[in-house]
């Protein structure tokens, strides 16, 4: 993190989850990692990728399709991970950018998260035994880091992405280009903006 902000990078990147490598991205082990990134200002990104594991005569013909299909399931862990792991109420100045995915399904996933901590801190509610350990020295509900710590830039944006901007905020919503890979929109940019 040192040598890409001394080499002027702007941020950095971790890799996103696959169906043969899982990490957890709460566990304490990353805890330096976070803190240097949050201390030199350098904003963590997470590109979405294809999960599955390549197509062998053990996994069949649908095992690419499936990793496509699973990219997002893997993808929507990162804010529980981030949020009920705790992750920026460590790191409260932590920046945290979702590349290559939608934003549309945000909102109602937010909702979920701050349920499930207001459930959780409720002493007789059935989840918390389940939750109260986690959650029960936080601060901010998932969706107040979600406007202090997160942004999301969907590089091929749909109709559905904008439709929910009042939800997920103006100022939490990026554009992504996705350059060179064809699923973006360079290099017609504007004109994908001007559609949208």
């Amino acid at each position: 993190v040192k040598w890409a902000k001394e080499n002027g990078l702007k941020g950095v990147l971790v890799p996103s989850d696959h169906q043969c490598s899982i990490v957890n991205l709460y566990e304490r082990r990353l805890d330096p990692f976070w803190k240097a990134c949050s201390d030199y200002g350098m904003p963590v990104h997470r590109h979405s990728a294809g999960v599955g594991p390549p197509e062998t005569e053990d996994t069949g013909p649908a095992a690419i399709a499936i990793g496509v299909y699973e990219t997002q399931l893997f993808f929507h862990r990162t804010l529980p991970h981030l949020m009920v792991g705790g992750v920026f109420e460590r790191f409260p100045d932590l920046q945290f950018v979702m590349t290559e995915t939608g934003a549309a399904w945000i909102p109602e996933e937010l909702e979920r998260l701050d349920w499930s901590i207001k459930l959780g801190a409720q002493k007789g509610h059935m989840a918390y035994p389940l939750y109260h350990r986690a959650v029960e020295n936080m601060k901010k509900l998932p969706s107040e880091h979600w406007r202090r710590n997160m942004f999301v830039a969907p590089s091929l944006a749909v109709r559905r992405d904008l439709d929910a901007l009042d939800a997920i905020g103006a100022d939490r919503l990026m554009w992504g280009n996705d350059y060179p890979h064809h699923e973006g929109s360079f290099p017609h940019n504007r004109l994908a903006v001007r559609l949208l």
